[in-house]
């Protein structure tokens, strides 16, 4: 089970002191998903898609969700004393070691086990919520996009569905609203990061 699924299948929050870490997480784990999405959708060659395809494209959501990775790293690197510990950093994020505790026989608790508690536990609280914020956000999309996924798999694997009606006007809708949402949070985070004068740039 993936990271996500995981905490969805727990159904109960992380430990307090790994929360920010854990958003982090699964906003890296929500974003090579969703690129995933984005390359099966465009690579879909037929013409019932198109318009949505182009309704898709027209959000921007590819790049800007390239860019939320880009910054939200960069943020991290700014709280790290080097490149060591910001590159131990990352490879906890990209490979999370999680570990769950059984509650009772409806509920379990979950753990990321995470070394790098240095660099987080610099990150002021106002940067942390703000981040936190863009996480939640990007699960928000990658789920609509697995929908959207999901909906053209189940439309493709049917028998007659050229008799059949394909709408994806819900999701796409949704998809706007929400990428509207990611917009203004991320220009919350570039208000913070002028604020804290957090210098993004690499450190050797």
């Amino acid at each position: 089970m993936d990271l996500i699924g995981l905490y969805l299948h727990a159904g109960v929050p992380l430990l307090t002191i790994n929360l920010l870490f854990y958003s982090i997480t699964t906003l890296s784990t929500s974003i090579t998903s969703s690129q995933n999405v984005f390359k099966f959708v465009y690579e879909t060659t037929d013409s019932e898609y198109s318009i949505y395809k182009k309704q898709i494209e027209s959000t921007d959501l590819e790049l800007k969700l390239k860019i939320v990775k880009g910054l939200v790293w960069d943020v991290l690197r700014a709280y790290a004393k080097n490149s060591h510990e910001f590159d131990l950093l990352v490879e906890e994020i990209t490979n999370p070691y999680i570990i769950t505790s059984s509650i009772n026989s409806d509920y379990e608790m979950i753990n990321i086990k995470t070394s790098q508690t240095g660099i987080i536990s610099k990150i002021p609280e106002p940067v942390a919520l703000s981040l936190n914020a863009i996480a939640i956000q990007v699960q928000k999309l990658n789920g609509i996009l697995l929908e959207i996924s999901n909906k053209i798999k189940t439309h493709e694997s049917m028998y007659f569905k050229s008799m059949r009606k394909f709408c994806l006007k819900k999701q796409i809708g949704e998809l706007k609203m929400e990428t509207e949402l990611l917009e203004l949070r991320l220009h919350m985070l570039f208000k913070l990061i002028n604020v804290y004068k957090i210098k993004l740039e690499n450190k050797n």
